[in-house]
């Protein structure tokens, strides 16, 4: 199983590189860090490039909406695009269980989105390092690691779309639907929260809406770790007080592998179901 796990997930891979969407998201990532970076100088009257931390606070908002975006799209039109064309019927005449399908383009997906990950910020972290002789990139790095965990949430709630919708414009509609919500409805909701609970129920209440969205997750992880906890409301820096420490962090980490895991499984037991001759 494993090995053919990993013949699917080079050949995700491989289709990934030859569309040129790894090559075009690497260099939008770049693009965006070291714009930001030269932008973040000129914003306070100086010349050169912003250090990592302030370039990594200006990223913060744009990896946000644009991985899981990405994320969402790319697993989708892979999942869709090959059932459209009949390759699904080939693959599945295999000798291959079909849990093994969808772990082998999660795989290759996760592999697609790391080296833009990587390709993109790395290339615009040297800039930064060499051009703003700043060497302290812990910062940066977390933001990488955060987008890549952000990303492979939506990579697998993307499977689970594609795998339970009947065409991919439908998947494609409930996808961008679960970006909008994630990334621009759901802060609606905390504001009516705020408006309609007080004291330890809005506490209460902010923790579980916090659980509930990928988004929100690594926004509330990346704000603890660069200090922007200051900028909300005094119920919300209590809630992100009590997530500051080794609990919180592990409540954050743990979240968000549910968040990996549950579709992903999902994914599964859906691509198992379907029935594919019809």
């Amino acid at each position: 199983m494993f090995r053919h796990t990993i013949i699917i997930a080079r050949r995700e891979l491989t289709e990934a590189v030859r569309s040129r969407w790894v090559l075009l998201c690497g260099g939008l990532f770049a693009l965006l860090a070291l714009a930001l970076a030269f932008v973040g100088m000129r914003s306070v009257g100086l010349n050169g490039v912003a250090g990592f931390s302030r370039t990594a606070i200006a990223l913060l908002n744009l990896v946000l909406y644009l991985v899981p975006l990405l994320a969402l799209l790319l697993s989708i039109s892979s999942m869709a695009a090959e059932r459209e064309e009949g390759a699904l019927e080939v693959l599945l005449a295999q000798p291959i269980a079909r849990r093994t399908v969808v772990f082998g383009k999660w795989m290759g997906l996760a592999a697609a989105l790391a080296i833009a990950l990587c390709g993109g910020f790395g290339s615009a972290g040297l800039v930064i390092a060499v051009a703003g002789g700043d060497t302290s990139a812990g910062d940066y790095l977390l933001l990488v690691v955060r987008s890549f965990g952000l990303g492979l949430a939506f990579i697998s709630l993307g499977l689970w779309l594609a795998c339970s919708s009947s065409s991919r414009l439908r998947a494609l509609t409930w996808g961008l639907l679960l970006w909008f919500s994630s990334v621009l409805l759901y802060d609606l909701l905390v504001v009516g929260a705020t408006a309609l609970f007080g004291g330890s129920a809005l506490m209460t209440m902010l923790g579980l809406l916090l659980m509930a969205n990928p988004v929100d997750l690594v926004r509330v992880a990346a704000l603890i770790q660069l200090g922007g906890a200051d900028s909300f409301g005094l119920t919300a820096q209590a809630l992100i007080g009590f997530l500051r420490g080794l609990r919180g962090s592990a409540l954050l980490v743990l979240a968000l592998l549910a968040w990996i895991i549950v579709p992903l499984f999902g994914a599964v037991r859906a691509f198992g179901r379907r029935d594919f001759t019809a």
